[in-house]
């Protein structure tokens, strides 16, 4: 953020600029505690359904969103000064994020808890009717075209994603590619850092539907947490592609125990070549549809 401050003193009038704020926070690690210390209350965080009710887990959640709340900060104090220096309504100001949190079965995976971001967008010369939510799947992909659209240049014929600007005039739904007549999300991850032996990665795609997720996951013998041998981690700790956590430690070292193996599986063990999950009905995207008759058409479908 005092980065940007420094930058906009440079920029001379009329120079168009472009600038990307990122922050360490909320990556790992969190100052412990830290939640509580700031006066958040364990009683009142909402467990997500991947992670077992317990004090630690309330606790690591809190002390995730301080370090949220601090990038909130510098969000603030970026906008000021682009209000100060009167270019804050000839600005598009873009939020979001590269993935999800840094807990077990989130960042990641392709999973909503590790690939369902925040996106949020201000720009009030160019959107119509501000404060409008959309439900549409939007993809971070769109963001390119989008900026060239609205600075009035061609976008590039290599770009497929659809720009956002029939969004922000309200004409309706993005140019999207779509799964029938349902906006998607294509997302797809070849590695994380790597843990595995000879450093090979953990391929797999996955289709977001407003209903659906569907999963491919290309070498299903393979850890997809990272090998528990921490002799083939980079960072020398087991499932390495999993960030150290009071989180991850609590699932680990109590794997055996009854209430915490069902949730250690579902964060480091190995998984099928496929996953369809009905996120609507499961929103943790825990029961795997595929192989269900029922659902055989919509997982045929999604496949292809």
């Amino acid at each position: 953020a005092a980065n940007f401050d420094d930058f906009l003193g440079q920029v001379g009038k009329g120079q168009p600029f472009c600038f990307w704020l990122g922050t360490h926070e909320p990556h790992r690690g969190f100052e412990e505690g830290a939640g509580q210390r700031t006066g958040k209350d364990p009683a009142k965080v909402i467990v997500p359904p991947i992670f077992p009710d317990h004090p630690i887990v309330r606790n690591d959640l809190l002390d995730y969103f301080v370090e949220i709340e601090h990038f909130d900060k510098m969000v603030a104090r970026a906008i000021n000064t682009l209000e100060k220096a009167g270019q804050l309504d000839n600005t598009i100001v873009v939020v979001t994020s590269d993935h999800g949190m840094p807990f077990p079965r989130a960042k990641a995976s392709l999973y909503d808890a590790g690939s369902r971001v925040p996106l949020a967008i201000r720009w009030p010369k160019g959107i119509k009717d501000s404060g409008r939510a959309v439900d549409f799947c939007v993809n971070l992909s769109s963001l390119a075209p989008t900026f060239l659209a609205a600075a009035g240049l061609q976008i590039p014929d290599m770009m497929t994603a659809g720009s956002l600007m029939s969004v922000f005039s309200n004409e309706g739904k993005p140019n999207l590619r779509s799964f029938k007549d349902e906006s998607s999300a294509f997302i797809a991850m070849e590695r994380h850092d790597g843990c595995r032996k000879g450093g090979k990665g953990y391929p797999c795609r996955a289709i977001r539907t407003r209903q659906y997720l569907y999963i491919i996951n290309f070498e299903p013998t393979r850890w997809p947490a990272g090998n528990p041998d921490r002799e083939f981690c980079a960072r020398y700790i087991p499932f390495g592609e999993v960030d150290s956590s009071p989180t991850k430690s609590l699932l680990m070292d109590n794997k055996d125990k009854p209430g915490f193996k069902r949730f250690y599986d579902l964060a480091f063990a190995k998984r099928p070549a496929e996953e369809l999950y009905h996120v609507t009905k499961d929103p943790g995207q825990i029961i795997n549809l595929a192989g269900n008759s029922k659902y055989a058409v919509v997982q045929n479908k999604l496949a292809a």
